[in-house]
């Protein structure tokens, strides 16, 4: 501390450098406050390491998230390779298993959408302001195109409006599964418009029926066949007659589901995405197969219809007929090598990080030969933490895997098939280890990696228990690692914050204590100051008088 301001004029009475020595002074007094200062430095710089660390544990935590899936989901084991100009694509899920398939699309699930007739057979809003009653029902037609059945959805539209744009507001409002839009061709007094009706629901659950009461009778419509109703019959049979027989709407596209066949056996779909067919792999169909009809009288074929033309369920050809393309689930080395890649370099990150912060080089000169961390209990035990989270044994239910080991990852790398024991050595990955635990029938490492989902039954009974995979249960012990509250890593840091907030009060408490006792040095040498300053007028007046008195006695 240094004297400045008021304390600067301290000496100009005795001549004596006085601020000088205050300062000298301060510097002894403070020597307490430089010790902690330093040591607050050294507490600022271990949590400056641990917070490098704590970012590389972070990342290693991150390179893990291709390994921790959702309990039960896949990672990246197998893959699936559809033949070029299939109609399909495919996509792996939990549960696949090896397999080479033959697929043909025979149909492709539409959904049902319906537009008004145009001129004088479109249907009409009645006049008058009454209130009047549309009730659609939506559902899965019958085979025999008879009735609708399934989950029947119905909902009742009162209307009082006058306008198609009115009509088509009300239905998009309602909730029914349907939505309406409005065509317009030509302007002015050519000017028409026509409403679309189009389900919500794609596939066969998706037909849907109007009824029209009122001054919407003409707004009738069902897909399904019908009889004409006989005298006397139902306002409602007869309305829908009277509008299906008069064309009030043409039909679009039918609802209809996807119909696919797997190695010569059919399989159909309400949609267009197939989950259950193949185990763990999802189709989705996209593309009619080509079919081409057997000649009756050779057995060969001949030609038929091109790929695109829709064939209904009603009249589906032979399945000999159509064109099939292959599907190969294939097991996926690239994949987990990637996600496991990942993980070594975040772990090769981790320890450089540890090694940088404690290293210690006995040739450097002295004073240079440790590390900010050199012999850092903590950081020996997070490299240990790790390391046995890592390369530890795991129970994952029958996955036929504990360790890492049996994937080829070693704690130990591998030099010419030898264990490497150099210095720099951390881990390494033999890719012929894993290659061989892929094609190992016995082992499952979607179970490995990913665990078992838990099922219930519906009366809420567990039937299959559910199982945390390797990932989960290595993100679980990482994530301890890093928790604030209870980790070892944020118990560290908390500590070292905590220090660094006490060294900080202490630190304000001392300055307080310097600034008085300053104070008080500047006071007390201030007096000195102006006593030496009284001492050397008294000095030099007796001086003058001795002088006076010593001439008076010489004349």
């Amino acid at each position: 501390m240094s004297i400045t301001g008021l304390g600067a004029s301290l000496g100009v009475g005795s001549g004596m450098d006085m601020a000088k020595m205050v300062n000298q002074l301060m510097e002894l007094e403070a020597a307490p406050l430089t010790r902690l200062q330093n040591k607050q430095a050294k507490e600022t710089a271990k949590l400056s390491a641990y917070g490098q660390v704590k970012s590389a544990l972070s990342d290693f935590r991150s390179a893990l998230s291709g390994l921790v899936k959702p309990r039960g989901k896949t990672v990246d084991v197998y893959k699936a390779e559809a033949q070029e100009g299939a109609g399909f694509t495919a996509t792996v899920k939990n549960g696949a298993t090896l397999g080479d398939y033959q697929i043909a699309v025979k149909q492709l699930a539409s959904t049902q959408r319906i537009v008004t007739a145009k001129g004088d057979a479109a249907p009409k809003i009645g006049a008058g302001d009454e209130e009047s009653m549309l009730t659609f029902t939506v559902g899965s037609l019958t085979d025999d195109k008879a009735n609708l059945t399934g989950n029947l959805k119905t909902t009742t539209i009162a209307f009082k409006g006058s306008t198609l744009e009115e009509l088509r507001d009300a239905i998009n409002s309602s909730g029914a599964g349907v939505k309406a839009s409005i065509l317009e061709q030509g302007t002015g007094a050519s000017k028409t418009q026509q409403l679309v009706l189009a389900s919500e629901t794609e596939g066969a659950g998706g037909a849907f029926r109007m009824i029209g009461t009122g001054r919407l009778a003409e707004f009738s419509y069902t897909p399904t066949s019908l009889e004409k109703p006989a005298e006397g019959a139902d306002e409602v049979d007869v309305n829908l007659w009277n509008a299906m027989s008069g064309g009030k709407f043409d039909t679009l596209q039918i609802a209809q589901g996807a119909i696919a066949e797997i190695d010569g056996i059919e399989v159909k779909s309400d949609t267009n995405k197939i989950t259950d067919a193949i185990p763990g792999v999802e189709l989705v169909l996209n593309k009619l197969s080509t079919y081409t009809a057997p000649d009756p009288a050779s057995g060969s074929t001949g030609g038929g219809a091109a790929s695109g033309d829709r064939i209904e369920a009603a009249t589906a050809k032979p399945a000999s007929g159509y064109e099939t393309h292959r599907l190969n689930v294939t097991r996926s080395d690239s994949g987990l090598n990637a996600e496991l890649e990942k993980v070594i370099e975040a772990y090769y990150n981790v320890m450089e990080t540890i090694d940088n912060l404690t290293a210690y080089d006995p040739d450097a000169a002295d004073g240079e030969k440790a590390s900010l961390m050199t012999g850092d209990s903590f950081l020996r035990t997070v490299r240990n933490e790790l390391e046995n989270a890592l390369f530890g044994n795991y129970s994952v239910g029958d996955s036929g895997v504990t360790s890492l080991s049996q994937l080829g990852l070693f704690r130990v790398p591998l030099k010419d098939g030898k264990a490497n024991l150099d210095k720099d050595a951390k881990m390494s990955l033999d890719a012929g280890a894993l290659t061989s635990a892929l094609s190992n029938k016995k082992i499952d490492l979607v179970k490995f990696f990913c665990g078992v989902e838990e099922v219930k039954a519906e009366d809420g009974n567990v039937t299959t228990k559910g199982i945390q995979g390797f990932g989960e249960q290595l993100a679980a012990r990482i994530d301890a690692m890093l928790d604030s509250d209870k980790g070892s890593l944020g118990r560290a840091t908390s500590g070292v914050q905590d220090n660094i907030k006490s060294m900080e009060k202490e630190a304000e408490r001392m300055v307080e204590k310097l600034e008085a006792t300053q104070q008080r040095y500047i006071t007390q040498f201030a007096a000195l100051d102006t006593l030496l300053a009284q001492m050397t007028q008294t000095s030099t007046a007796l001086q003058n008088q001795l002088a006076s008195l010593v001439s008076l006695k010489n004349n």
